[in-house]
Formats: C-alpha cells, sequence, structure tokens
C-alpha cells in the first residue's frame, strides 16, 4: 500500500484520538491565542465603563443549560466588569431556567471578590452591591410592569428580602434610574427588552446571545436599538480579553481556554480534509 493509499484509509480512531487531544490539551492548559474583538463586543464594553456611572446595570439571566457553554462566560464576563467598576447591579430571569445560572454566577464572583477584600468598602456584599430578583412568569408584563415599578412586579427578591428595604435598590424605582440593561439569552428575549423596554421607556439594551443568533441582531445594532452585543463564547472570549487590557483580573477565565480548543480543533480538521483529498485526487490521477 503507497504512502498515498494509506493517507485516505486512516483509521478513524486515530482522527478522534487527536481531535480528542486538541479539544482537551487547550482546555488543561490554555494556549492563550489572541482574540481579535469585534466592534460590538467593545461597543457594549465601552457603554458600560461612560455611560452607566451613578446608575445601576440591570442583567437578565435569559437562558438556559441547553447554550450555557456559551453564554454563561459572558454572564460571568459582565457581571466581573460591573463589580469591578462598583456599579449597583440587579439580576432577573424571564426564563425560569436562568435562575440556577445567575445565583452561580453571583456567588462564584462575590467569593473571588472578597476572598481578597481587605475591608468591608472592598467587599462584594448581597443587598448592598446586587440584588437578585429572580423569575416572574408573563415576561411582556414583566417588562412592562417594571417600566412603571420594580417594586410592582417584585416586591421581594429572590430569597424573600423586601427589596425596599434593601440599599442597592435605594433611589431606584424603575428604568429611569437604571443606565443598562442586558439579556444573556439563547431565544428571543432580547427582541422583546428592546420592543418593550427600549420602545417605550426609553431602556438602553445590550444583549449576549449564542453564535448562531448573532446574525439576526445586526440590524438592531446597525439601528443602535442595542448598544453592543456578545455573539457565542467568541463573544465571551472578546469581553475577557478587553478586561485584560483594562487590567481587570478574571481568577479562572472559562471563555478563552474554550476558544483556544475550538480553534486547534478546527485546525486539525482542516489538516485532515487536506490530507484525505491529497490521496484521494493523487489515486484519481492514477
Amino acid at each position: 500500500m503507497s504512502i498515498f493509499e494509506r493517507l485516505t484509509k486512516i483509521d478513524r480512531r486515530i482522527i478522534y484520538f487527536v481531535l480528542g487531544l486538541a479539544i482537551l490539551l487547550p482546555l488543561l492548559k490554555p494556549w492563550g491565542i489572541p482574540v481579535n474583538v469585534m466592534d460590538r463586543s467593545r461597543d457594549l464594553f465601552t457603554f458600560i465603563e461612560d455611560s452607566t456611572r451613578g446608575r445601576a446595570v440591570m442583567i437578565s439571566f435569559d437562558y438556559d443549560p441547553q447554550v450555557m457553554p456559551e453564554v454563561h462566560p459572558m454572564a460571568y464576563a459582565l457581571v466581573h466588569h460591573l463589580f469591578a467598576l462598583r456599579r449597583k447591579v440587579i439580576g432577573l430571569c424571564l426564563n425560569v431556567q436562568g435562575t440556577g445560572m445567575a445565583v452561580d454566577v453571583f456567588n462564584r464572583i462575590a467569593a473571588e471578590y472578597n476572598e481578597r477584600a481587605r475591608s468591608r468598602e472592598d467587599s462584594i456584599i448581597y443587598g448592598r452591591d446586587y440584588v437578585f430578583l429572580g423569575w416572574k412568569s408573563g415576561y411582556v408584563a414583566v417588562i412592562l410592569g417594571m417600566g412603571e415599578s420594580i417594586k410592582g412586579v417584585y416586591p421581594k427578591d429572590y430569597y424573600g428580602n423586601p427589596i425596599d428595604e434593601l440599599e442597592v435598590m435605594e433611589g431606584i424605582k424603575n428604568y429611569r434610574q437604571i443606565g443598562l440593561c442586558i439579556s444573556l439569552s439563547g431565544a428571543a428575549f432580547p427582541d422583546t427588552w428592546v420592543a418593550y423596554a427600549g420602545s417605550r421607556y426609553g431602556l438602553r439594551v445590550g444583549a449576549g446571545v449564542t453564535a448562531v443568533m448573532g446574525a439576526s441582531y445586526y440590524p438592531y445594532l446597525q439601528t443602535r436599538q442595542l448598544v453592543g452585543m456578545l455573539a457565542g463564547l467568541k463573544g465571551a472570549a472578546e469581553y475577557e480579553t478587553l478586561l485584560d487590557e483594562h487590567n481587570i483580573p478574571i481568577k479562572k477565565k472559562t471563555a478563552a481556554p474554550g476558544m483556544d480548543a475550538q480553534n486547534l480543533a478546527h485546525l486539525v480538521m482542516i489538516v485532515f480534509i487536506v490530507i484525505g483529498n491529497i490521496g484521494y485526487f493523487y489515486l484519481r490521477r492514477r
């Protein structure tokens, strides 16, 4: 059997083994492959930095475990950024399965900040720096209701605390005190936020969506109905890169190692496709 015949008959177990290594190794030890930051991600970052001073930021965890690999790293990076800037953060869910996602993100990041805090002022404290309102059914009614009164829709937070007793909610009545709402979603929830909170109440909206959804939101970006957007795992990795550029450390990145694995896996597949085609066309010429 010639070398070219061997190229067309590589055992599939070898292919799967090499592909598995290509995915596993960067996850165990990230390679740090550079990530090109798109304008849509930088716009969201810049808006948070420049246009939310003195105002609270709302994050709507509108995703479920099915899209967790893509969207959860976005939530992690965004909340890190907001805590670093000492913005008041209000979390809620329009998707009931998002409650677990939100609790995980807030608990993990608050714990990281509090590990290195030297005083109470340096700490991230629930009720003072952030609040999680939880989930309510009827998401259109929830969005419209909060435009009039957040307390009217959520008299208590996820843990049963009256929200008017929480320091973080002092002075916050409705969307007029909210600088930005970010909808993290694997479905069409960003459309709903734009249509009802953005168009009716003037709330600025950003989005974090899966990669396959990204293209459908470019018209929203072009018309400035979205201030910015993170799309897929790459969007999350771009945001981590922006945090690095601004000296905001993340204890354990999740998106960048995932992109290393994804890029290397794609490269391995391309190499095997090229090898197979070399063997095929050589044998065909004979």
